[in-house]
């Protein structure tokens, strides 16, 4: 067993000890001696010398053992200063964070070691207040000096960012954060703060901010392309469909009118196709807005099985269709998105399944409204189904050329029911089918508007027989198509080829006292645009009560809309246009043919 020495504590401990039994010993002594009588006095004497001699040694030991405790907690403390310094000099090379402090009765600085570094000064060469203030960027230097100046004068904090221009030339970011040290009156005494080099972090939000500028330039360029492709491809889009479904009213034989009805079926699959790509470019680009409405949930689940049942008679499918008696009649919903999302996972069902059936059902799950999908079809693996909703994404690869489809649908329709904050989700065994079910909010609502019945539809066209209107369009084909449709409808339609053309004519017909009572204004045009006709229209007191103007165009962002609206429009119809949403659109807008006789 090993014996470690004494600590100095132990040993000033034992001399305390010591001293306390000497004196013990002489007081022992002197008792004796008295005890023994005068024969002893000089027995007595020498006693009594011994004793104070032994007692002032032990004294005198003591007290430097009592010294040496003293001194060696002092430096015990020293050390232990020293190394909390040490520490703290690391952290502040580490996070590049100095401290300071300025005696405002002498302007006497005082650094740290990470101070001294972020200036590039050598440790103790300390400058003066005014030479320090100098280090900073000429265009820094006053918020600097004022910053600390008043300071001085009102005792308030104060944090500043500038530049600082190091002994080497370099260019760094700082930041200065100051309070202030009152004395006894009450008045500041001096500043002490921090110093931070905060170079590495602005040159990552120079970063950032370059690669935020480019990503934005890249969305700008990227709806650019999307307007232009969109305008390049409705255009004529507008055309063949337009006259395709015009030829389906005319007396057609046979094989013509199966010629015309594949023409109508493919150029509406091309118009699909552009339109989901449209969505989901608005949707990645927070564009897409939901616009809730009643909605009669059984009726929306019956049209749109009705609606593909066509499709599914085609390769002897069933289609059922079922109702939850528990549901609300009508929800508040956004109709248009809700039948779009229904009407792609139909499709995808019947795409997707040669033999069996095709159910469409809702119900309430939760106070929830539940609207599936399911069908006997290929299924889908369990690999693909945690994909199946990213964009592009194709369910069966091996067959993608039998079975179409662009993958765009499924990533839409998830997007779109999240915007109406909702969710839509897939169960699926291959070979034996899938389940696609989509849950939404239900927010009972008290009614629906009424769709427009046949006799209504024919009544709009009574009233539109004989109203004059314009058109503004640049492409030869769309005039003589809509020239057609109005024909059609009983419209008396004139044609402009350009803005500048349909202003003219405007001013002129005006002044002849046989106004137009609408413009429907191509966007995109030559010599003048739609847009600054329409402002032109407005200058000249062409308000939308006597004259209103409906944007056609094929660019479909909602941009493009608000910037229609904001000219002075009434409304956008995005191409290609329909005969039956030119009727509605001029039902909308046009006044009632009595008024317009006493107008006129």
């Amino acid at each position: 067993m090993s014996l470690s020495a004494p600590s100095l504590k132990e040993r000033f401990a034992a001399a305390t000890g010591l001293v306390t039994l000497a004196a013990a010993f002489a007081a022992v002594i002197v008792l004796i001696v008295g005890l023994l009588g005068k024969e002893t006095e000089l027995y007595f004497a020498e006693a009594t010398i011994a004793a104070l001699v032994l007692t002032i040694g032990l004294r005198e030991f003591s007290s430097k053992l009592h010294h040496e405790r003293q001194t060696h907690e002092l430096r015990e403390q020293m050390k232990a200063v020293e190394e909390k310094n040490r520490l703290l000099n690391l952290t502040e090379a580490s996070a590049h964070v100095g401290h300071w402090r300025i005696d405002l009765a002498t302007d006497q600085l005082e650094w740290s070691a990470e101070t001294f570094a972020i200036h590039g000064l050598d440790p103790g060469n300390l400058p003066r207040l005014e030479d320090a203030i100098n280090y900073f960027h000429e265009d820094d230097r006053d918020l600097v000096a004022t910053s600390v100046e008043q300071s001085r004068q009102t005792g308030n904090p104060y944090t500043f960012k500038a530049r600082l221009i190091r002994a080497d030339g370099e260019l760094r970011h700082t930041e200065s954060i100051a309070r202030v040290e009152f004395d006894e009156a009450g008045k500041p005494a001096a500043l002490f703060g921090v110093f931070r080099d905060r170079t590495d972090e602005e040159q990552m939000q120079q970063e950032l901010r370059k690669a935020r500028d480019e990503a934005q330039a890249m969305a700008k360029a990227k709806s650019a392309f999307l307007a232009k492709m969109s305008h390049e491809i409705r255009t004529p889009m507008n055309g063949v469909l337009g006259f395709a479904e015009l030829l389906q009213t005319s007396p057609l034989d046979k094989d013509q009118r199966r010629h015309v009805d594949l023409i109508v079926e493919s150029g509406r699959s091309l118009q699909t196709l552009l339109n989901d790509i449209l969505d989901l470019t608005k949707i990645e680009a927070g564009h897409m807005t939901i616009k809730p409405e009643p909605v009669d949930i059984g009726h929306v689940v019956h049209r749109v099985a009705q609606l593909i049942e066509p499709l599914a008679r085609e390769k002897a499918l069933k289609v059922e269709r079922v109702v939850d008696s528990a549901l609300p009649q009508f929800v508040l919903l956004d109709g248009l998105r809700l039948r779009q999302i229904l009407n792609n996972l139909m499709h995808n069902a019947v795409r997707f399944t040669d033999q069996g059936k095709i159910r469409l059902s809702a119900q309430c799950v939760n106070g929830q409204l539940e609207i599936t999908v399911a069908d006997t079809g290929i299924g889908i693996s369990q690999e693909m189904q945690e994909n199946v909703f990213a964009a592009f994404a194709q369910v069966d690869q091996s067959s993608q050329t039998e079975r179409g489809g662009t993958g765009l649908g499924l990533a839409i329709c998830q997007q779109l029911a999240e915007l109406m904050s909702g969710s839509l989700s897939v169960h699926s065994i291959p070979g034996r089918g899938s389940a696609f079910t989509l849950t939404l909010p239900m927010l009972a609502a008290s009614k629906a508007q009424s769709e427009p019945s046949y006799s209504k539809m024919i009544e709009a066209e009574q009233r539109l027989a004989g109203r004059r209107i314009l058109l503004a369009e640049d492409f030869d084909i769309n005039r003589e198509l809509f020239a057609d449709m109005a024909q059609r409808l009983g419209v008396e339609l004139s044609a402009a080829e350009d803005g500048a053309n349909a202003v003219e004519m405007v001013r002129d017909a005006s002044h002849d006292d046989q106004p137009y009572e609408l413009v429907l204004m191509d966007v995109r045009m030559p010599n003048m645009d739609g847009l600054q006709a329409t402002a032109t229209l407005r200058e000249d007191g062409f308000d939308p009560s006597t004259l209103p103007i409906l944007a056609l165009t094929a660019n479909a962002f909602a941009d493009d809309v608000e910037a229609c609206l904001e000219c002075g429009m009434q409304e956008h119809l995005s191409k290609p246009i329909s005969i039956d949403t030119l009727r509605d659109a001029l039902e909308r807008w046009l006044p009632e043919k009595d008024e317009a006789v006493l107008d006129q």
